[in-house]
């Protein structure tokens, strides 16, 4: 089944009403669809840390909430259809920085993560050398932009006890902290005052109904669109 240029640009920015529809249909026309299509990096990710599924898609809505709002954007940007900020190299749901602009680089960092996750059994896909091309987060789908985040997550070094903590507590504030926006050393007062800019930040997320912790109300396994439907959307 091929997706049309519009079909694609409307996943890569899917609302989560949206995606409920999306998948009821799919689950109509394969009911067996969604329990056979989660990726790889999600499926380790689950059986090192004995995650459920609802636990890691709270981690992920957490860190896309303080991140973006879950929208996939440009740093600095409320809409989806503004384009960049100069100066602010954030990307995507979860803001991956570029190389370029004053960028730290994190986005090329993570897909680095993410291909020596896999290294042994995977080849690399078109979507993935097209982010390699583009350095750009903004133009991946929902569904990747969380395997990267989730592989960079995994690899990095130390985040294992943290990612432990995120997963029992449904509080990913030290992990956000100090393995994804890991600006500043712990307990300087930088530290301390992103510290509490999390808390303003992830305020409005607890007040969200939308954004209760099951995951039929989360993100609904939207990963499993790009299997469904022939592969990556590149």
């Amino acid at each position: 089944m091929a997706l049309t240029a519009e079909q694609k640009a409307k996943l890569a920015n899917i609302t989560l009403g949206e995606n409920k529809v999306i998948k009821n249909e799919i689950a109509q026309m394969d009911p067996g669809a969604a329990a056979s299509t989660v990726s790889r990096v999600r499926s380790e990710f689950q059986r090192k840390f004995g995650a459920t599924d609802e636990q890691v898609e709270h981690l992920l809505a957490q860190i896309g909430h303080v991140e973006s709002g879950n929208k996939n954007l440009f740093q600095g940007r409320k809409l989806e259809s503004q384009g960049p900020v100069e100066g602010k190299p954030g990307r995507g749901f979860f803001q991956f920085e570029t190389e370029t602009g004053g960028g730290s680089g994190a986005f090329q960092t993570a897909l680095n993560r993410y291909e020596n996750m896999q290294k042994d059994t995977w080849e690399s896909p078109g979507w993935f050398k097209g982010a390699r091309k583009s350095d750009n987060a903004l133009l991946l789908t929902r569904s990747q932009q969380e395997d990267i985040l989730l592989a960079d997550l995994y690899m990095k070094e130390g985040s294992d006890p943290l990612i432990k903590k995120a997963l029992k507590t449904g509080n990913v504030k030290d992990l956000w902290l100090q393995k994804h926006w890991a600006g500043a050393t712990v307990g300087s007062q930088e530290y301390k005052d992103k510290s509490d800019w999390y808390d303003e930040k992830i305020s409005t997320y607890k007040k969200k109904s939308d954004w209760s912790s099951t995951v039929n109300s989360a993100f609904d396994k939207i990963k499993s669109l790009d299997d469904i439907f022939g592969g990556a959307f590149g």
